[in-house]
């Protein structure tokens, strides 16, 4: 009889036990924050943007990645002094793009490539392409996250040199090559972190009370019910 009480007590304090110790595994997260340096610009410029640094009280920083995010176009004007038309290749007007962040500082060469076309006999043409760009992702060196964590923001400066950029192509030498370019640019930095668990839900002290007091019952129950059986 004490056997079968105690079993029935065990499995209740259990349920209660179970109400009190949830356990949660901590999962993979990303967060990232974006700004604008620049828009539509036709000169050399430098561009600024404020990123929100990572709040440690999401969880444990493991990556920064910050990503350059050029856009825009090239073109390149193409002037034949010759006589006869003249073909050209590998065209490009090229600009440089220089990225710069905490313990991060990158040059990037972007344009437009590989362009190509004839030209009349004394007259300019002109040919256009997207801005592409070289390697726009950057890992941060994981003793240099302390620049990335806190409160506030991280200053990202970029610069577009557009004023000194280099329109070219392969021609005959009287096939000169000169251009413009207009640029836009965004900075972005990715955290990747694993989160803090969520705390364990703790029952609150009238829940904990109505189950000890079912469990009482339930003890009470059971000696009636044995009692009589043993009268009977």
């Amino acid at each position: 009889m004490k056997k079968v009480f105690a079993t029935g007590l065990s499995a209740a304090v259990l349920s209660v036990g179970g109400l009190v110790l949830s356990a949660a595994n901590a999962q993979a997260a990303t967060i990232s924050h974006s700004g604008n340096l620049f828009s539509n610009v036709t000169q050399a410029t430098v561009g600024s943007t404020q990123l929100l640094k990572f709040d440690s009280a999401l969880g444990t920083l493991t990556g920064v990645t910050i990503t350059s995010q050029v856009s825009g176009s090239a073109a390149l004007s193409v002037f034949n002094s010759t006589g006869t038309s003249q073909a050209f290749n590998r065209g490009k007007a090229e600009f440089d793009f220089n990225l710069v962040a905490p313990q991060i500082s990158v040059d990037s060469t972007a344009g437009a490539y590989n362009l190509a076309g004839t030209v009349a006999s004394g007259t300019t043409n002109s040919y256009s392409g997207p801005v592409t760009t070289v390697d726009g992702s950057y890992n941060v060196l994981s003793s240099d996250f302390s620049y990335y964590i806190g409160d506030g923001t991280t200053t990202f400066t970029a610069t577009g040199d557009l004023s000194d950029g280099s329109y070219s192509g392969r021609g005959a030498s009287g096939v000169f090559f000169s251009g413009t370019s207009v640029l836009s640019a965004n900075a972005i930095v990715t955290y990747t972190y694993i989160e803090k668990p969520p705390v364990a839900a703790v029952p609150e002290p009238l829940t904990i009370l109505g189950a000890a007091t079912a469990v009482g019952f339930g003890a009470a129950f059971k000696r009636r019910a044995l009692k009589k059986n043993n009268e009977g």
